[in-house]
Parts: C-alpha cells; structure tokens; sequence
C-alpha cells in the first residue's frame, strides 16, 4: 500500500516539470552524450581541431612566376616533405585590381574537380595579407612550351595528348562547369609527361550565375529568368532582390586564336560548353602543324576568319581522320558540332582518330614521349616513369598523408567575404588571371655558352636584356623585357608586374631577320615573333645573337657522314 502512495507521488510530482525545465534537461542529455562520443573517438582526427595551417609550415625552395597579384613558389610541406606550387595571392592588390570573383571561382572550381588531367588544390589557407593555394606541382611547365619546343607533334603524341584533353572536358562539363579559356598555355605537365588542366579564374556553370555578395554560384530560377530580359545589365551585373548576379557568360574572355564564334559574335543563348570543344579542335589542328587554323595579317582579319570558320588544311601533314574529326568540330552553330548530343561526347570518343584509346586507362598509360625523350632532356625536361608513378601513389595511399587529411579548404570563407567584398567589382579585368610559369633551365647542349666567358656549363645566364616591343596575336604591341639566355632560350617578360609571359626556343629551325629600320623577326618552326624598337644597332646585335646560337647548334647535331 505505501509502495503505491509513492509511486503516486511521484507521479505527481513529474507532472510539475515545466516544459521550459524539460527542454533544458534534454538539451543537457544531448551534449553530455556528446561529449562522450567525442571524448571516445578523440583519436580518430587529431588534427582537426589543431590550429588553422600556417605558412611557416612550408619550406619555401624557389620562385616560379609572378603576376600582377600573385606569386607561385615552389614549396615543400614540412610534415611529409610533398612539394607543391604555392600560390600566394596579395589581398591589398586584389582589392586594387578587382580580382575577388577570379579568385573565388578558382577555388571553388578546383575543390569540386578531381581528375587525373585537372591540377588538384590540396590545401586552401589564409593570413592576414595573403590567401594561399597549395596546387599539385606541374614539373615540366605547360603544354604550349612543348609545342614551341617540338615544333609539332608525332601522330601517337597528338592522339594521345588529344584524348587527355577531351577526358578533362567530359568531365568537368559532367560536373557543371565549362572552362572557357583552354589553351596550351593553361594546360601544365607533370613529371611523367601527363596533361593537368589549369586557371579556372574564367570558368562558368552550366545553369547558374554567380553571386557577388555571397561569391557563389546560385542556380537559374524563375524568378531570375523571368527578369533577365528587363534588366539593365550594364557591365555585365544584374541586380536582382537578395541577387547581386554577375553574368560570366557575357563577360568576353579567351585568348584570340582558341576563342569561338559565338563568343566573338555576343550570341549569348549559344555560349556554353561547346567553347571547349571548340578549343579542342583547334589543338588537334596545332598538335600537326605547329600552327593554330585560323590566321590574319590584321587582328579585325584573324577574326573575321573565326566568325566565318575560314581555314584551310592546304599544304598540312594532318592525317585524314584528324581532318574528318576538326572539321566535324570547327562548325559555327555550338548544336551542330560533333557530340554536342551526346552527353558523354561519345561521339567524339568513338571517333576514327582515337582508335586504340582507353580512356578510362590513360592515367595509367605512360605518354608516348620515349621518341622524344633525349631531345626533351637536353632543353631540361625531367621526365619520371610510369612505374615510379604507381608506386609514389601507393606510398601515398598507405600514408593517408597527413597534410590531405585536414586540408582547411575553408578556412578563408568567412573572413575573405568581410575582406574583399567591399568594393566594386569590375567585368572588364578578367583577362589577367595569372598562369603558374614555372621557369626550366634548358641543358647546356642545347646550344653553347662559349660567348660568355664568365658561365660554367651549369648556369643559364643572360647575355642580352633589352627593354622593347612585342607584337601580341591581337596585332597591336605591347611592352615586355626581353632576355638572352646562354642555354638558347629567350623569355620575355612584362615590365611592370615582372610575369614571364613566354618563351623561344633558338634551334637550327630558327631565323631572325631585319624586316624594318625599326623591327625584326625571329622565325621558329610553328610561328612568326615580331619585334621592334627604335635602335637599329640593338635590332642588329639580336639578330646576330639569334642566328650564331642557330648555326651552332645545328653544327652540334648534324650527324657525321658515313664512310
């Protein structure tokens, strides 16, 4: 009987727990619980709550290029000894230059993308003056300086360089994303000679416009469909209730010779994915002859071409069933190019050209450079085997490598939104986006350094620096450093933000000429370069440089007759 009046009792007394008071006893159930299950699985990632990553955790060896923003080391991370191109963005001149949405583009592109042929981004992190991309290290530079160097490729080299490219394609129009400004120049090469896919500072979405307030991308609804066509969009940016959208596909941006018709023409409903495989024509027209199809002695010319789709394959070595598939590509209307429906570009990969291609195998295929490779070698090309690939990737697998494993790739979100949103962004810069120029000492065999007596045969010093003028492929002239090095190669540089900007590579194939009183031109396998400057005796003492290195070297490798 009194075991029942107890439990009465305490009936009742449960019933004057407030629901207030009930809330707080589960709130505190809840974290207890908590707590515990941390407490119990502290060991499974220490490293997330260590404190955010450092630049001191980097052991910096070497610069690799520069922009008017940005510098790219080399840098080694001190927990396991991986290397990386370190890309140090400077908040203050992105501010000056109005570069916050390249950057934020750039990054949120490459935390999405995984890919064998993409440059991966292992590491995001940020200090009070500068934002850090830790990026996948590009040995062997990029791909236009191996066009420059060669000249043209082998038919094996081509299809295979081909298919590296298209397997990137497909895969980031897969993912929502089109490129917009793939060339050469943004395409580096790793230690084993595979392609990597870089720079989406000027990359879009398919479906989706971004958001300058939050730096996001934000998907196509109706209510911004609807009010597109009645919205002023001056300098490319739409104001839209909580929308402040920036119309990246209105923005002009590409490099001249790889840009689209429908891009040149503004025909904004066509602009999408098909630039790239656009791109992707022109490449495989370049891959063969050393030169791009389209041409004109005046820029308004070389574009005209484009909008017409005016070129020829007259006095080419291309291949048949390259032609069928460039001319099934280089077609005006994006819809009426090969594969434009097929989701998967199926038609293009089964295409005659890339018979004999897996593409599903080609990260485990070694690149067919073994012809090549000793003349590689000589211009300072480090080129690994496939083997030691898989076996690098092995180590890394095992190691689950800590610097991976807490990759901080967001570290910079919150405090980058206060920072660098506060100004106005502007459309028309979006051209600068620097590239990871990673510099290469060519080998001293590739042409003597006898006419400088101060060299040894390990050094790559500059025995001619002049200050002149380039002609751009848009035909007007900019101003760029130029220097002689005694390894053969010439860099030229831009003056104000210190960015090597390009190479020539001085061989038996080249010849320089006075054209003008005030111009010379040095002529190489696959292009024409112009330059001029108001000293005649300066254009003089260049050319006469240019054409003893030539002679030389072609002394050098001419084969002795047989007896």
């Amino acid at each position: 009987m009194k075991k029942n009046k107890n439990k009465e009792k305490n009936k009742n007394k449960r019933v004057h727990f407030n629901e207030e008071q009930l809330t707080e006893k589960a709130r505190r159930s809840k974290v207890k619980s908590a707590e515990k299950i941390l407490e119990e699985n502290s060991n499974i990632n220490l490293l997330s709550n260590q404190k955010k990553t450092s630049i001191d955790e980097y052991t910096i060896i070497k610069e690799l290029g520069s922009g008017s923003y940005t510098k790219i080391v080399l840098a080694k991370y001190k927990l396991n000894e991986n290397e990386y191109a370190l890309k140090q963005i400077d908040k203050k001149l992105v501010d000056k230059f109005e570069k916050h949405y390249e950057i934020h583009i750039e990054k949120q592109c490459l935390i999405q993308l995984k890919h064998p042929n993409i440059v991966k981004m292992n590491k995001a992190f940020q200090d009070d003056n500068y934002l850090y991309f830790a990026l996948e290290y590009c040995a062997n530079r990029d791909l236009g300086r191996l066009i420059n160097c060669l000249g043209k490729f082998n038919y094996k080299l081509a299809q295979f360089y081909s298919a590296e490219i298209l397997s990137a394609i497909i895969y980031i129009h897969k993912e929502g994303i089109y490129h917009r400004d793939i060339k050469p120049e943004n395409i580096g090469l790793d230690e084993y000679m595979h392609l990597k896919l870089f720079d989406f500072a000027t990359a879009d979405k398919i479906n989706k416009f971004f958001d300058i307030k939050s730096m996001r991308f934000v998907p196509l609804n109706k209510n911004i469909a609807a009010n597109l066509e009645n919205e002023n969009s001056e300098n490319n940016i739409v104001k839209l209730e909580k929308y402040h959208i920036l119309l990246l596909s209105h923005l002009f941006v590409g490099t001249p010779e790889y840009i689209s018709p429908e891009v040149l023409e503004h025909n904004y409903s066509l602009i999408g994915p098909g630039v790239d495989i656009w791109a992707l024509g022109v490449m495989i027209y370049l891959f063969f002859t050393g030169i791009t199809p389209f041409n004109g002695k005046k820029e308004s010319e070389l574009l005209e071409n484009i909008k017409n789709v005016k070129y020829s394959f007259d006095n080419t070595d291309i291949p048949d069933d390259a032609k069928d598939l460039i001319s099934k590509i280089l077609v005006k209307d994006p819809k009426q190019r090969i594969g434009y429906n097929s989701k998967d570009y199926s038609e293009i990969k089964n295409h005659p050209f890339f018979n004999g291609i897996n593409f599903d195998e080609l990260e485990y295929e070694a690149p067919p450079v073994s012809e090549i490779k000793e003349i590689l070698e000589k211009v300072g090309y480090k080129i690994s085997k496939q083997e030691e690939r898989k076996k690098e990737e092995s180590k890394n697998k095992i190691q689950k490598d800590l610097y991976e494993g807490n990759k901080d790739m967001d570290d910079s979100d919150d405090d980058d939104e206060n920072e660098i949103q506060s100004k106005r962004l502007s459309a028309s810069n979006l051209l600068e986006m620097t590239n990871p120029n990673l510099k290469v000492d060519a080998d001293s065999t590739s042409s003597g350094n006898a006419n400088n007596e101060n060299s040894t045969s390990n050094e790559d010093v500059v025995l001619l620096e002049e200050k002149i003028e380039k002609k751009s492929p848009w035909f007007h002239y900019n101003t760029r450093i130029l220097k002689f090095f005694s390894k053969g190669h010439i860099d030229y540089y831009d003056p104000k933000t210190k960015e090597l900007k390009g190479s020539i590579f001085i061989n038996s194939d080249c010849h320089a000429s006075l054209v003008e009183d005030n111009k010379f031109e040095i002529e190489t396998l696959n292009r024409t370069f112009t330059f001029k400057h108001k000293n005649k005796r300066v254009l003089k003492e260049w050319v006469d440089k240019i054409n003893s290195y030539s002679l030389k070297y072609a002394e050098k490798n001419k084969k002795p007759k047989e007896i």
